[in-house]
């Protein structure tokens, strides 16, 4: 998705930009074709773009993980539950 992403259309992750960064905004790794591949744009949280490596950390919370942990077979469930964060259907 983020490979032909325009920022245009996007909040400005920097002025002045033509496009994504070549770097994890995250954890400042070049962006590569593998396990640092680009995800974004997100426009809630800290970080607009990120590298997968540092999507897939579990302290860090993109929207589209919710629908991957659903896929997984797991339900996410709200804030201060008792149980684990996600737990099977």
């Amino acid at each position: 998705m983020a490979t032909n992403a325009s920022v245009t259309d996007l909040f400005t992750w920097q002025i002045g930009s033509k496009g994504p960064p070549k770097v994890c905004l995250c954890c400042g790794m070049r962006f590569d074709e593998d396990h640092r591949r680009i995800r974004g744009p997100y426009h809630t949280g800290p970080y607009i773009w990120v590298c997968e490596a540092c999507w897939r950390l579990p302290f860090l919370f993109f929207p589209d993980k919710v629908d991957a942990v659903q896929a997984s077979g797991y339900t996410i469930l709200p804030h201060g539950h008792r149980n684990n964060a996600a737990t099977p259907k």
